[in-house]
């Protein structure tokens, strides 16, 4: 991944699918939910109503897998 990319409205980047390798190397037994509400913390991603945004969190690691960016 050589630019950042936009996905589920958030800008990512090579440092950011890093963190995601690290954290799933370093928990390999969360689940998908686990770690889309891990990542909405670390990345402090909100929804209007200031409630985490697992669900687009979720989506947008779905989609990184589907790009081959990570292995869920």
């Amino acid at each position: 991944m050589d630019r950042p990319l936009k996905i589920q409205e958030r800008i990512l980047t090579k440092s950011n699918i890093n963190e995601i390798h690290v954290l799933l190397k370093e928990h390999p037994d969360w689940n998908r939910s686990r770690l889309s509400r891990e990542f909405s913390e670390l990345w402090n991603w909100r929804r209007s109503d200031g409630q985490i945004n697992d669900m687009a969190c979720q989506e947008l690691l779905r989609k990184l897998e589907s790009r081959s960016l990570i292995k869920l």
